[in-house]
């Protein structure tokens, strides 16, 4: 395979795989509150997931990305759209599910310490809060499943297509044109 690819830029990579490692974390923290007593750090790992989403958004808007590798189908184009518009969407909506769980038991949500988000809604509510707490818990699983099948696509471009789709996101590898 020819190394003559744009890679993604190394604060856009760094984005992506602190994002990544926060999320597959929180996920791990999430399926395992019951039994231990991480629900502080789990909320604020959430939160900073979602200043991290804010700005990967701006990022994403105000910056240069590659093109699209040339040697996908247009299908496949569409799918990575799609995936990715996806994953966006969950990384905005898992957050502000929580955020909401959160509000409507009544508890104040602090950022590391550092200020209190104001509260959202206005009462106290154990029905919302089991609504917000199942949202929250759905989306949780099917983001994790486009993860996995984000992970999956990456793979078969590399092993299988041969392409230079997985090699644009490597951490520590990539050339620029």
């Amino acid at each position: 395979m020819e190394q003559n690819y744009i890679s993604y830029g190394k604060f856009a990579k760094f984005l992506h795989w602190t994002m990544a490692t926060l999320i597959l974390l929180n996920y791990f923290l999430g399926l395992t509150l019951d039994k231990t007593s991480l629900y502080n750090f789990h909320k604020q790992t959430g939160l900073t997931i979602l200043l991290l989403l804010i700005i990967r958004v701006v990022w994403r808007l105000t910056s240069r990305y590659p093109e699209s590798v040339k040697s996908l189908s247009k299908l496949e184009q569409f799918a990575a759209k799609m995936g990715h518009l996806g994953l966006y969407g969950f990384m905005l909506a898992i957050p502000i599910s929580g955020i909401l769980m959160v509000d409507s038991y009544g508890y104040e949500l602090k950022f590391w310490g550092l200020f209190t988000l104001p509260s959202i809604i206005s009462a106290q509510s154990a029905s919302a809060s089991e609504v917000f707490s199942k949202i929250h818990e759905i989306l949780a699983n099917a983001m994790i499943a486009l993860v996995a099948a984000h992970v999956l696509a990456a793979l078969k471009h590399h092993i299988f297509d041969k392409n230079e789709v997985l090699l644009r996101m490597i951490p520590f590898g990539g050339k620029k044109k």
